[in-house]
């Protein structure tokens, strides 16, 4: 189902929590903008710029939208009983997709995946690509850069790995402190 789908890719590939997937509305979509608006904690919002394929993802999710029983409702996600989807289902959808990946790719078996690790793998994958830590903090809505600091740890692990594949070509003399 593309509300599914859509719901996990907004957790993997911008970072959502769980609570900002049940927050969204319809509004927060600026489809010509290509960006949404996120309610994140402590009611303060943060704006995500979307690659093109994340906003033609969204734009057939809401063109395939089930219709809320109250008219005036304005989720973004509509739950099977046509109310604004909650916070054990956004669990539920992202369990039901681990489980798929388990299932087409047994060598993932064993991990232990949950929709905040893919917000997780988001920023991780934001540091790997380039991105300064200050952008990864703002698309992942943290008041303090020491929260966003604990994702460092793992490119700290990355440089280690590279430099301990350096064979350094130093002259067996120096190393001996014959120069």
């Amino acid at each position: 189902m593309i509300r599914d789908v859509s719901i996990v890719a907004l957790m993997a590939y911008a970072g959502l929590r769980v609570s900002e997937i049940v927050k969204f509305n319809i509004s927060d979509f600026d489809q010509e903008g290509n960006n949404i608006g996120v309610l994140g904690k402590g009611g303060k919002w943060r704006y995500i710029p979307l690659p093109a394929e994340m906003t033609n993802l969204l734009q057939t999710c809401l063109s395939e939208r089930i219709s809320p029983r109250n008219p005036k409702e304005t989720a973004f996600f509509i739950s099977q009983f046509r109310r604004r989807i909650s916070k054990r289902m956004v669990q539920s959808i992202a369990e039901k997709t681990f489980q798929a990946l388990f299932e087409k790719y047994p060598h993932l078996s064993g991990r232990t995946l949950s929709a905040h690790k893919l917000r997780h793998s988001f920023a991780t994958d934001l540091l790997h690509n380039g991105a300064d830590l200050r952008t990864v903090q703002e698309l992942l809505g943290h008041e303090d850069i020491s929260t966003t600091q604990i994702y460092t740890h793992v490119l700290d692990e990355a440089k280690e790995r590279a430099m301990n594949n350096i064979r350094p070509a130093i002259p067996e003399e120096l190393l001996n402190g014959q120069a």
